[in-house]
């Protein structure tokens, strides 16, 4: 039986709970972010002419079936076409794309004599075509081998990204992800340089995004915000970037996804993700994200709604050493008016009105085996995000907050039975 629960502020850390420390007393933080961003109404439109203004001639155009197939190539194809390229269409990406999938789409690359690299799509047709980007010009060394941070010796082919989801940051992020089949990894590659060239974001690509996938490419934003603000590698300029975001986040993501004229909120969550992922990418994440790769890897749940299991129980665990933080998370999440003061655990009860006014899973699913928790507890502990988490659990903890997601017994949880 899972422990009960106790999120009482009881720790005044100066390690963790850091509101109003000064900047001269901090370890030295950097903040990058290189990706030229386009956003707006019909920005697909210059797609043709930012790969013609990077020397593309023949662009390699990464997207899936889903996304060609209703009709949202056609504007960037149309672009391309009208900017005198050539495009070689690739639209097989899988969800979650493997490693066998990264090395056909870059033998077609290859084969094919093509240069820059389009993407249209979400976060997988994203991933797919960044790691085709970097493989092309890092032939020597496989996707294995550069798991982790600035494991490539060369930076990738020139990107540019028309995006059609509301909130995989890829397009900015640092990171991608490729799944590895043979292990049951979701690999982290990436680092300094290997961000996308150009990153547009037109509004007008999400009018035919379903409900399902904005909440979850939407839960994946928001806790993007969430744990970068709390991870133990943020500063005043990626805290500036987390607690607005989430904000904009917080208060579109129900009518992004259930409105009938949802475009303006769907437009409002397309930025504030790249603001979100601007901050992840700088602070880097933490638990939730370590702990969701493995339901995810496992069992095929997408990697917001993989998110958004994890996050009542990891919010839970963390907010005894971050009491001044979850103060903030409350003031920017809360139903309440303004001027009525908000207490820490006042986030936790604004988490769990958003999971009932949304609809969204409270636990794990059924196929999740306790049985395999000591191994996904080992897996977390190895991720590199677990290094920046603002807490740092034992593995015994880990299997504990499975357990509580598992087994409904977290605050949230509980209080559906």
């Amino acid at each position: 039986m899972c422990s009960a629960r106790n999120v009482r502020c009881t720790m005044n850390d100066a390690r963790f709970d850091r509101t109003g420390e000064s900047v001269l007393n901090r370890e030295i933080r950097e903040f990058y972010s290189p990706t030229h961003l386009i956003f707006g109404w019909g920005a697909a439109e210059r797609t043709g002419a930012e790969v013609k203004r990077l020397g593309g001639r023949r662009p390699f155009v990464v997207t899936d079936q889903r996304v060609h197939e209703a009709g949202l190539t056609k504007v960037p194809l149309d672009s391309l076409a009208a900017a005198g390229v050539e495009p070689v269409l690739f639209a097989d990406c899988e969800p979650d794309p493997a490693i066998e999938i990264v090395e056909q789409a870059l033998e077609r690359y290859l084969g094919s004599d093509c240069d820059v690299v389009v993407v249209i799509g979400g976060g997988s047709p994203i991933c797919l075509g960044r790691a085709v980007a970097l493989r092309a010009t890092n032939r020597q060394k496989n996707l294995r081998a550069m798991e982790g941070m600035n494991r490539f010796d060369a930076a990738p082919k020139p990107t540019v990204l028309v995006t059609t989801t509301t909130g995989s940051g890829s397009e900015v992020s640092p990171v991608f992800i490729i799944t590895d089949s043979d292990r049951m990894v979701k690999m982290n590659i990436g680092g300094r340089g290997a961000q996308a060239t150009v990153s547009i974001l037109d509004p007008a690509m999400l009018k035919s995004l379903p409900a399902e996938q904005v909440l979850a490419t939407g839960m994946d934003a928001i806790t993007h915000s969430i744990e970068s603000f709390l991870s133990n590698r943020d500063s005043l300029i990626t805290d500036a970037l987390a607690i607005r975001s989430l904000k904009v986040l917080w208060e579109n993501i129900a009518p992004a996804a259930f409105s009938v004229n949802s475009t303006e909120s769907r437009g409002q969550m397309l930025v504030a993700s790249i603001m979100a992922v601007q901050a992840s990418g700088n602070a880097r994440l933490g638990l939730v994200h370590a702990m969701s790769d493995q339901i995810c890897a496992f069992h095929h749940v997408s990697h917001g709604m993989s998110n958004a299991l994890m996050l009542p129980v990891v919010m839970e665990y963390n907010l005894p050493v971050a009491c001044k933080k979850f103060v903030e998370l409350a003031q920017v999440t809360s139903d309440r008016p303004t001027n009525e003061a908000q207490g820490p655990e006042a986030f936790l009860d604004a988490i769990d009105r958003m999971y009932r006014r949304l609809g969204l899973p409270t636990r794990l699913p059924d196929a999740v085996d306790p049985a395999n928790f000591e191994d996904w507890a080992q897996r977390t502990v190895e991720n590199p995000l677990y290094a920046t988490t603002i807490r740092q659990p034992r593995k015994s903890e880990i299997v504990e907050l499975y357990c509580r997601a598992k087994s409904a017994s977290s605050r949230l949880q509980g209080d559906r039975e």
